[in-house]
């Protein structure tokens, strides 16, 4: 056989090689295309971080994702951060960090609720509620629905106080009737201490509104729980490094899940005593995910004074805090998730202002595609 024909033989396969590679592109190409226009879109709070330039008691303090819309052209958000320095004038500085999840799988359910936390002052106020979401129309059959905390806005309803003990949960949901189910508590321990306080007022009242995704998606995802616990001392001349080590969350291994996120389900804040406060912090940063474990950094802290707050108008103490927080690490068969943080800073001038004030509040609005690249 001559050249010739070889060289026919050989552009004839280079030809059929090509047009195949070619085709199975176009096919891929046109599978990922279509996996990233995404039906279920859910923003995710990971937390925030708050601080004064000087310490003052706890009037107001929130952070969350308030709303988000979506329609098939893409989806527009709105995020709250409030501070309340009550009859003292101060300016706040804020980073909030969130995801965005976008999942044709897992179908998010989102809604805000609130917990009244009052009773003698001094003493543990504790409130609890059951949360009731009407079924939706298709629900996979699975024995476990998750609930994840997406924010909260702490209130006070009469005088500042201050904290002595903070906390706020979520529970897993079940069906119950026509409705998936969850308890939400909270709990509360505050005394105005120090000058400027109304001796005759002896009740705590504060209001808790807080914010919840629900995820429904049977096996498209899986849950893991864990709990991360800090204890730390500081005294007037020495505050302790504020960011702990970072946390390997092992989840599920046997099934293949390729995108993964933290979410708080617990926060709770223990302090020995009731204290001024000029900052805190409470965050999860995810930084590496593979094999089925999530490597994040925890920042979580609450600051009585700091080294470059106000001197003439701050107050030194020491004292003890004990931080405990349940973690639900999501992982998802089908999703693609986007780490974004925003931040901002404003000044609180209102002297006899109520918390619920509009200087207490600081919103910020975003629009995205419903599409993940």
């Amino acid at each position: 056989m001559s050249r010739h024909i070889y060289f026919i033989y050989l552009l004839e396969f280079l030809i059929c090689f090509y047009a195949e590679t070619f085709s199975s592109f176009k096919e891929v190409l046109a599978q990922t295309s279509k996996s990233v226009d995404y039906e279920n879109v859910a923003i995710l709070w990971r937390g925030f971080r708050h601080s004064w330039q000087y310490n003052h008691r706890l009037h107001r303090l929130g952070d969350m994702p308030q709303t988000i819309k979506c329609d098939p052209s893409g989806c527009n958000a709105t995020f709250l951060h409030t501070g309340s320095a009550a009859s003292e004038q101060d300016v706040a500085e804020f980073q909030s960090y969130y995801s965005i999840l976008f999942s044709n799988k897992v179908q998010f359910i989102q809604g805000q609720d609130s917990l009244i936390l009052t009773g003698k002052e001094g003493e543990i106020c504790r409130a609890e509620k059951t949360i009731r979401v009407p079924l939706p129309a298709s629900l996979p059959f699975q024995e476990k629905y998750s609930v994840i905390l997406n924010g909260f806005d702490l209130i006070a309803m009469d005088e500042a106080e201050n904290m002595q003990i903070f906390s706020i949960e979520v529970s897993d949901a079940f069906i119950a009737e026509n409705s998936l189910e969850f308890i939400a508590t909270g709990a509360l321990q505050a005394e105005c201490t120090g000058g400027g306080c109304k001796f005759s007022n002896t009740i705590t009242q504060y209001l808790l509104r807080f914010n919840y995704i629900l995820l429904i998606g049977g096996n498209s995802y899986s849950a893991t729980t864990a709990i991360l616990n800090r204890n730390v001392y500081w005294d007037t001349k020495h505050m302790p490094e504020p960011e702990i080590p970072r946390q390997s969350i092992k989840g599920d291994t046997l099934r293949s899940y390729p995108q993964a996120v933290p979410a708080f389900q617990k926060i709770e804040f223990k302090l020995d005593r009731p204290h001024f406060f000029v900052a805190l912090h409470a965050a999860l940063h995810p930084e590496n995910y593979q094999k089925g474990s999530l490597t994040l950094r925890p920042d979580l802290f609450f600051f009585q004074w700091e080294e470059e707050m106000k001197k003439k108008k701050g107050r030194k103490k020491s004292g003890v805090l004990q931080i405990t927080v349940q973690i639900v690490l999501l992982q998802f068969e089908e999703a693609c998730i986007k780490h974004e943080d925003w931040s901002g800073y404003y000044s609180w001038r209102q002297l006899k202002a109520p918390a619920t004030d509009e200087a207490a509040t600081y919103t910020s609005k975003m629009s995205f595609p419903k599409v993940c690249d």
